[in-house]
Parts: structure tokens; C-alpha cells; sequence
């Protein structure tokens, strides 16, 4: 799948149109339309903590997860590795690497980072500053 085809299929995913409100019956997992507040800040490895909103399936067959991490400066990166998923990144706050199949890119606060399915990526705060970031993370069930 290219950029210009996950652009086109992350506002399905996103919005479904009505289609993801649940129905009486609707399979364990599967997310409704509303809102999905923040759950408890929890430690997500050595410097780094994350807090979830959602995980669960759209009706189109598509599981979808959202969280913001918060990786403090000197954090190690993340296990460099590779989903069947696409991960989208929202950055809130600070400077943070994305390194993508060997070339490193630098997002900011205010910028949006893409690594679509099968990338080999990790992402690691190189600023002096905590970074913040919201993840979207669209793909198969894995």
C-alpha cells in the first residue's frame, strides 16, 4: 500500500460514515462512535510512559488504537520493528527521530508522521525537552 492509498484509507477508517456506531449483538472489541477519554498514564518502558484511548475493531474489518506516549529526554528509542498496521504520529510537543527502512526524519511539535505497513521504524526523543506525541495506529488485527 502506497501513501496516496493510505490516505484514502485512513478517513474510512476514521469516520465509516455511521458504520462504526455499534449494533445490538456487535461482535466483543468492536468500537461505537462517541467519545473515549483518556485511560490511566501507565510506565511503557525506560523513560517513557503512555496513556490509552482506544483499541478495538471498525466494522470494516479494521482494528484501530490510539494513544499518546511521552518519551523523556535520554529515553531509548523503541525496538526497531514492523507491523502489518500503519502508524500515524501527531506530535504535541519536543523534537523526536523517526527513523523509516534506514533514513532518519525529525518531527516537531505541530508535525504528523506516517510509517505505512511493513516499515521498519522506531521513534526516539532527541531533543532536551519531553516529547509528546498522539498515535493512530489502522490496520488488520494482529
Amino acid at each position: 500500500m502506497d501513501r496516496r492509498q493510505f490516505s484514502w484509507l485512513l478517513p474510512a477508517a476514521v469516520w465509516s460514515g455511521g458504520a462504526g456506531v455499534a449494533q445490538a449483538g456487535a461482535a466483543p472489541g468492536q468500537l461505537e462512535s462517541g467519545v473515549y477519554p483518556a485511560k490511566a498514564e501507565h510506565v511503557a518502558g525506560e523513560k517513557r510512559t503512555s496513556q490509552a484511548f482506544l483499541t478495538g475493531m471498525l466494522n470494516a474489518g479494521l482494528r484501530l488504537e490510539a494513544h499518546e506516549s511521552v518519551l523523556q529526554p535520554g529515553a531509548p528509542p523503541e525496538e526497531t520493528r514492523k507491523h502489518l498496521h500503519s502508524e500515524i504520529w501527531f506530535m504535541k510537543a519536543g523534537t523526536a527521530e523517526l527513523w523509516v527502512d534506514g533514513v532518519s526524519h525529525t518531527m516537531k511539535a505541530g508535525d504528523m508522521g506516517l510509517v505505512v505497513a511493513g516499515g521498519m521504524h522506531y521513534v526516539k526523543n532527541i531533543g532536551e525537552v519531553p516529547v509528546s506525541y498522539f498515535v493512530l495506529a489502522v490496520g488488520p488485527p494482529e
